[in-house]
C-alpha cells in the first residue's frame, strides 16, 4: 500500500559506537553493562521510530475509522516526544584553574572557548551544548545575551556610589575598589571622561545611544571555523580587548550569558557543560542566573590546579556551607566530581622524594638511576683527568717550543719524530759522528704520546657519558610518567578524603544548629545524647556513600598527542592518550547521561509497546469464533463494571492516603523546623561575622561595599564576603538534614508504596476480569487474552508516570529553596540599604548597629514569611503530586477499560460484505505486516525483547525505612484513621504530634494555620477517572 511508505528522516536519538576501553583505564563491569543496556534500548527506540513512520501513513489511510484517528494521534505524540535529555554539568573553579582548556579538550577543539579572559571570565556564564542545526554555515553558533537596562541601572548605582565615596577615592591606588569601578565604567563609556560619567544619573547612562540597542537583547554568531569563532567570542568576553582606542563600548561588563552550540561527540546525547565561575559578581542579573543554574545542576565538577589542590584543601574548602547545604537538601552528594588539571606541570624528583616512590613502585628504576649517576660521576672524573693530561701535555709542548731553538729535523710532526727515534734504536754500533737527541726531545716525544692517549680516552669517555645520559633520560621519562600517575593517585585519594571530611564537619554543624533550635524552643533544654547519636548516624551514612570521582588530567598533553598545539614545547611523561585521563573523563561524562537516556527510551518503548498491542487487537482477524451473543456480552459488561468500580475505590483511597502522608511529613519535619532567629544566641557570629562568610576584621569602606551589594561582595584583593549566604544558611541550616531525609526517604517511600498498591490493584483487576471471562465464556477467550497480556505494559507505564511525579517533586523542592532565598534577601535588603546610608565619623559603628538591629527587629517577620511560603509551596507541591497520581491511575484505568470496550465491540457479529469491512481487512493485513517487521527488528537486537525492554523500576531500592518516622497510616497501610470514612477536612494536627522535643503549645498558632491543609484531599469521581476516551462509547452505555 503506497500510503504506508515514507522517506526515512534523521532522528534525534543516536546510538553510540561501542568503544572498548583501553587496558590502562578499564571500565567497571557494571558501568559497561549499563552502557550496553542503554545503547540496546536506544536501538529499540530507533526501531520504534521506524515503526511509527510506517504506521502513521497507514493509520492516515484508515481515517474513516474513528478508532484509528486516536491511534494516529498517539503515534504522532510518541514520535514528537522522543528528544535527547538535558544533563547539566556545572564546571566550577577559580581563575587560572584551566576550566576553558579542559572544556576545549573535551570538545576536541584546539581553541574554541577563550582561555585568556580575566575579569569577564569570572562573571560571564558560558553554556556549551549540542548544535542541532543542519546548516553547514552554522557549524559553530553562539547566543550572546546581555543584561537588561534595569539590571545595568542597578549595577551603575553601586559603581557610582563606590566612585563618589570621599574616603574610597582618597587612596586612589590601582587596586582600590574605586579604581576597579572606574575601570568598568570607562570601558563601557570610552567616549566620556570621568567627570561626565560622574555627573550623569544611572538612568541617563543606561539610556545612552550606544547601549540602547544592546541592553536586554540577544545576538547570534555563526561560523564554520573554530579559530574565527573563538576570536568573535573573545571580543565579547575578554576584558583585555582595548575598545577605548576605537571608541566602541566594551561588552564584557554587559554580558549575562553566552550559549555555545557545537557538534562535538561528547554533547550529542544531551550533555551540557556550563562554566559557572561567577563569584562575588556585582550584577544582580548574572548572580540570579548563576544561582538558577546552581540549583538545577545535575552534576558538579570542581576544577583545580593539581599542584595546589591538595595543599589548598580544595575539596574541603572550595565549597562553602551554602553549596554543601544545597547538596544536602537536594541529596546530591554523588553529583560532585573533582578535575585536577595541569598534571604535566610536575617536578618528578620532588614527587619521588615526597611520596617515597624510590622505596616502592620505582625501586628498580631508582637503583638503576643511582648506578648510572655513579657511573657518570666516575666517567666525569676520568674525563676531567684526561682533559687535564691533554692540557698538561700541551703546556709542555708550548714551553719547549718557546724556550729553546729546536733543530729543523726536530721540528717535524709527531710521525717524523717517531721515525728519528726508531732509526736511533735500529743503529747496531755507535757512530762517532752520530749525535743522540737531547732530553728536551725525549720530553717532547713523551708529551706528544701522552696527549694522543688522553685524546683517545677523552673521546671514549664522552661517548660513555652520552650513552649514560641517554639511558638516564629514558629512565627519567619513565619515572616522570610513573610520578604523574602516582601523584594523581595520591591527590585523588586525598581529595576524596577531604571531601568526606568537609561534609562530616558540615553535618556536625547542622546537628548543632538543630540542637540550638531545640534548646531555644525548650528554654535551654536540649538532648546532647540525641545530638551525638544523630552525628554518628550521619557519619555512618557518609561512610556508605561512594567516594567522589577524581580525575587528574593534562589538557595540553592530550591536545599535543591529538596533533594540536604544534607551536608548544613537547610535553613528556604521557606515552598514550589514556595517560592524559581525558578519554577516561569523556567516558565518565558520557555515562552521566545514561540514567536520563534510559528513562526516555523506557518511556518511549513502553508507549510503543502499548500502541503495538492496541493495534494488534484491532488488526487481528475477527472470525466467527470471537463473536459472543448479546446475553454473554451483557454479563461481561456487568462484571467488568463491578471490577472497575472496586479498582477505582481502592486507588482513590491509596492516592488520598499518599497525599495525607506527604503533607504530614512536609509540615512536621520541614516547615516547623525553620529557624527562629529571635530564639538563637550569637546569631551574628554564626552568620555575617563567621569566618566562612567574612574576614576577621571589616573596615568601614568594606562594610559599606558589602551593604551596597546586598551582602555579596568580593574585594579587589580577592577577599569574599558572603553575608547573604550566611543569613540564608542561618535560616535553612536546621532544615537541611530533615529536608534531605524527607525527600530521600519519606517522599520516596510514599511513591514506592503507591506503585506497589496500584500494581496490586491492577493485578487484582486482571485476575477478576480473567475469571469473569472464563466463567461467562466457558473457557479461554482469545481477545481477552490480548488484554491480559497488556497488563504488564500498563504496570510499567504507571511506574514511569509515578517516577516522573517523584522527579517533579524534587524539582519543585529545589525551586522552593530558591524562593526562601528570595524571602531572606528581600527581608535583609532594607537593613543593608539603611546601613549603607551612614556617612561621616563613626559610620562603621552606626552601620553595624543599624543592620544588626534590623535583623533582630525583623526576625519574627522573616520566620513567618518563610513558614507561610513553605505552607503555600507544600500545598501546591502536594496538589501537583495528587494530580500526577490521579492522572497516572486514570491512564491505566482508561487504557484497560478501552481495551475491554474494543473487545466487546468486535464480539458483535460483523457485516463482512460491506466495503468498510473490506477496507478494514485490507488495513488489518497492512498493520500486521508492519507490526511483524517491528517485532523482527526487536528480536534481532534482543534475546527476549518482551522482558529486556521492560523499564527499570526506579523504586526497586528498599531504602528509607530505618530513617522514616512516618506512621503506619502515612505508609499507606490499611488504617482506620485514613479510611474513606475520614472527614475530608481533617487537619494535619493528627499527624503532627510533637516528638523528640518538638514544641507543643507554643506552636498553637501554626497548628491553627494547618487546619485547612487537607480540605482538598477528597478526590471527585470525575477527577479520579479522568476523561474516558473510549473508542466505542456506545458499547459502554
Amino acid at each position: 500500500m503506497g500510503s504506508c511508505e515514507e522517506k526515512e528522516e534523521e532522528t534525534t536519538i543516536k546510538v553510540e559506537e561501542q568503544v572498548t576501553p583501553a587496558p590502562t583505564s578499564p571500565e567497571p563491569v557494571a558501568k559497561a553493562l549499563e552502557k550496553l543496556t542503554v545503547q540496546q534500548k536506544e536501538t529499540a527506540t530507533l526501531h520504534g521510530i521506524s515503526f511509527l513512520k510506517k504506521i502513521i501513513p497507514a493509520l492516515e489511510y484508515g481515517a474513516s475509522f474513528e478508532e484509528l484517528k486516536h491511534f494516529k494521534s498517539v503515534a504522532e505524540e510518541i514520535k514528537q516526544s522522543i528528544e535527547p535529555p538535558r544533563v547539566v554539568v556545572g564546571v566550577l573553579g577559580g581563575t587560572g584553574s584551566g576550566k576553558s582548556s579542559l572544556i576545549n579538550a573535551l570538545l576536541d577543539e584546539e581553541i574554541l572557548l577563550p582561555t585568556n579572559a580575566m575579569r569577564a571570565a569570572t562573571t560571564a556564564i558560558i553554556e556549551v551544548s549540542a548544535n542541532k542545526s543542519k546548516n553547514k554555515s552554522e557549524l559553530y553558533t553562539a547566543e550572546i545575551e546581555f543584561i537588561t537596562a534595569k539590571e545595568w541601572i542597578s549595577e551603575l548605582e553601586v559603581l557610582s556610589s563606590t566612585t563618589t565615596d570621599t574616603e574610597a577615592t582618597v587612596p586612589a591606588t590601582k587596586n582600590s575598589e574605586a579604581a576597579a569601578a572606574w575601570d568598568k565604567l570607562c570601558a563601557v563609556y570610552p567616549k566620556m571622561c570621568k567627570g561626565d560619567i560622574g555627573s550623569k544619573s544611572p538612568q541617563k547612562l543606561a539610556s545612552t545611544k550606544d547601549l540602547a540597542h544592546i541592553l536586554g537583547t540577544k545576538e547570534l554568531i555563526h561560523e564554520t571555523s573554530a579559530k574565527r569563532f573563538n576570536k568573535l567570542i573573545a571580543a565579547y568576553v575578554d576584558n583585555r580587548n582595548n575598545c577605548a582606542k576605537s571608541g566602541e563600548a566594551a561588552l564584557w561588563p554587559l554580558l549575562k550569558s553566552v550559549k555555545i552550540f557545537t557538534k562535538s561527540p561528547i554533547l550529542k546525547n544531551g550533555l551540557v557543560l556550563v562554566d559557572l565561575p561567577g563569584v562575588g559578581d556585582s550584577n544582580a542579573g548574572r548572580v540570579s542566573l548563576a544561582e538558577k543554574y546552581m540549583s538545577s545542576l545535575d552534576h558538579m565538577w570542581i576544577v583545580a590546579d593539581t599542584n595546589r589542590a591538595v595543599d589548598d584543601k580544595v575539596a574541603r574548602d572550595c565549597m562553602g556551607s551554602s553549596v554543601r547545604g544545597l547538596l544536602q537538601r537536594n541529596d546530591k552528594y554523588g553529583s560532585v566530581s573533582f578535575i585536577l588539571t595541569k598534571t604535566d606541570n610536575v617536578n618528578h624528583v620532588e614527587v619521588i622524594e615526597s611520596l617515597a616512590l624510590s622505596e616502592s613502585v620505582l625501586k628498580e628504576e631508582a637503583f638503576e638511576v643511582q648506578k648510572i649517576m655513579e657511573d657518570l660521576s666516575a666517567a666525569s672524573d676520568e674525563l676531567n683527568e684526561a682533559k687535564k693530561e691533554r692540557k698538561r701535555c700541551k703546556n709542555v709542548l708550548d714551553k719547549l717550543a718557546t724556550t729553546e731553538k729546536v733543530k729543523p729535523s726536530l721540528q717535524g710532526t709527531a710521525g717524523e719524530l717517531s721515525s728519528i727515534k726508531r732509526k736511533r734504536n735500529e743503529t747496531a754500533s755507535p757512530d762517532p759522528l752520530y749525535e743522540p737527541p737531547s732530553d728536551d726531545l725525549n720530553e717532547r716525544l713523551a708529551s706528544l704520546n701522552s696527549r694522543r692517549e688522553a685524546s683517545k680516552k677523552k673521546d671514549l669517555l664522552e661517548a660513555t657519558i652520552q650513552r649514560l645520559q641517554d639511558n638516564k633520560s629514558k629512565l627519567d621519562e619513565k619515572m616522570r610518567a610513573v610520578s604523574i600517575v602516582e601523584r594523581n593517585i595520591y591527590a585523588e585519594t586525598r581529595i576524596a578524603e577531604d571531601f568526606v571530611e568537609g561534609f562530616r564537619d558540615y553535618i556536625e554543624a547542622l546537628i548543632e544548629a538543630e540542637n540550638d533550635q531545640e534548646k531555644a524552643k525548650n528554654k535551654g533544654k536540649s538532648s546532647r545524647a540525641q545530638a551525638k547519636a544523630n552525628i554518628e548516624k550521619e557519619k555512618a551514612k557518609l561512610e556508605r556513600l561512594p567516594t567522589p570521582k577524581v580525575f587528574g588530567v593534562s589538557s595540553k598533553a592530550y591536545q599535543q598527542l591529538k596533533g594540536r598545539f604544534k607551536h608548544e614545547p613537547e610535553i613528556f611523561g604521557f606515552p598514550s592518550l589514556d595517560s592524559k585521563n581525558i578519554p577516561r573523563l569523556k567516558e565518565f561524562a558520557t555515562s552521566l547521561t545514561f540514567p536520563d537516556r534510559e528513562s526516555i527510551t523506557d518511556k518511549a518503548n513502553n508507549r510503543m509497546a502499548i500502541l503495538k498491542t492496541d493495534l494488534e487487537q484491532w488488526a487481528n482477524p475477527k472470525d466467527a469464533d470471537v463473536h459472543l451473543p448479546e446475553q454473554q456480552r451483557t454479563k461481561l459488561r456487568e462484571a467488568f463494571d463491578k471490577h472497575i468500580q472496586v479498582f477505582d475505590n481502592s486507588c482513590k483511597s491509596v492516592v488520598k492516603k499518599a497525599i495525607t502522608a506527604m503533607r504530614g511529613v512536609l509540615t512536621r519535619k520541614i516547615r516547623k523546623a525553620v529557624s527562629k532567629l529571635e530564639l538563637l544566641e550569637n546569631w551574628k557570629d554564626k552568620s555575617i561575622y563567621h569566618t566562612e562568610y567574612s574576614a576577621p576584621v571589616v573596615r568601614w569602606s568594606t562594610f559599606k561595599a558589602i551593604c551596597r551589594r546586598s551582602g555579596n561582595f568580593t574585594s579587589v584583593r580577592g577577599v569574599r564576603y558572603k553575608w547573604d549566604e550566611g543569613m540564608l544558611e542561618l535560616v535553612l541550616r536546621p532544615v537541611s538534614r530533615p529536608w534531605r531525609d524527607v525527600v530521600r526517604n519519606d517522599i520516596y517511600t510514599i511513591h514506592r508504596n503507591i506503585i506497589q498498591s496500584v500494581t496490586t490493584d491492577l493485578e487484582t483487576l486482571q485476575d477478576s476480569f480473567s475469571h469473569s471471562v472464563k466463567e461467562v465464556c466457558g473457557g479461554e477467550y482469545q481477545p481477552a487474552e490480548m488484554i491480559i497480556r497488556q497488563t504488564s505494559h500498563l504496570e510499567d507505564a504507571f511506574k514511569v508516570k509515578v517516577n516522573e511525579s517523584f522527579d517533579a517533586f524534587r524539582v519543585a523542592s529545589r525551586e522552593c529553596h530558591a524562593k526562601i532565598k528570595s524571602v531572606v534577601d528581600d527581608n535583609m535588603a532594607a537593613g543593608f540599604e539603611a546601613a549603607a546610608n551612614h556617612t561621616g565619623k563613626g559610620s562603621l559603628l552606626k552601620m553595624q548597629d543599624t543592620f544588626e538591629l534590623h535583623v533582630e527587629d525583623n526576625a519574627v517577620t522573616l520566620y513567618q514569611e518563610c513558614s507561610q511560603l513553605l505552607k503555600k509551596d507544600f500545598q501546591n507541591i502536594t496538589e501537583v503530586s495528587k494530580t500526577s497520581f490521579t492522572n497516572a491511575v486514570s491512564f491505566v484505568r482508561n487504557q484497560f477499560k478501552n481495551n475491554y470496550i474494543n473487545m466487546l465491540h468486535f464480539a458483535k457479529p460483523q457485516d463482512t460484505s460491506s466495503k468498510q469491512h473490506q477496507l478494514r481487512r485490507k488495513l488489518q493485513c497492512e498493520l500486521l505486516k508492519i507490526i511483524s517487521e517491528y517485532d523482527e527488528a526487536l528480536n534481532a537486537t534482543f534475546e527476549n525483547a518482551e522482558v529486556q525492554l521492560r523499564p527499570q523500576n526506579p523504586f526497586a531500592e528498599n531504602r528509607g525505612e530505618e530513617d522514616s518516622e512516618m506512621s503506619e497510616g502515612e505508609q499507606l497501610d490499611d488504617d482506620e484513621n485514613n479510611s474513606d470514612s475520614d472527614s475530608d477536612g481533617e487537619s494535619d494536627a493528627e499527624n503532627n504530634t510533637p516528638q523528640d522535643g518538638d514544641e507543643g503549645n507554643s506552636d498553637a498558632e501554626n497548628e491553627n494555620e494547618d487546619e485547612d491543609e487537607d480540605e482538598d484531599d477528597k478526590i471527585s469521581e470525575q477527577e479520579f477517572k479522568g476523561e474516558d476516551d473510549g473508542l466505542y462509547q456506545e458499547e459502554w452505555q
